[in-house]
């Protein structure tokens, strides 16, 4: 039997990873976006098209700050701020730009 449980009240996280792509259109172009986090956490974006300075920080580390919710094994977040972060000396991650 498979779970199809909805949470529609999302809670605020900020959480760090890269952004990935996760689906395209016929022409290739991206249509769809998840951050992978550590842990194997995946969180796909459910505003992109509000959003399009996303596609232009994919397979880069960021801070990411929005309401998610979870919709049966998914998790889904409205993008709300977002941080890109770039790796500094001696492995410590430093602020390079922000929204």
């Amino acid at each position: 039997m498979e779970r199809t449980v909805t949470e529609q009240s999302g809670c605020v996280e900020t959480v760090e990873g890269v952004f990935i792509p996760d689906g395209w259109n016929s022409d290739f172009m991206v249509t769809s976006v998840f951050v992978a986090c550590d842990g194997e956490r995946e969180i796909v974006v459910r505003n992109l098209a509000e959003r399009p300075e996303v596609l232009v920080m994919l397979r880069r580390r960021v801070r990411v700050t929005g309401l998610v919710f979870r919709t049966g094994w998914r998790e889904a977040m409205d993008v709300e701020r977002v941080v890109l972060l770039t790796e500094a000396r001696k492995g410590h991650a430093s602020v390079r730009s922000e929204e």
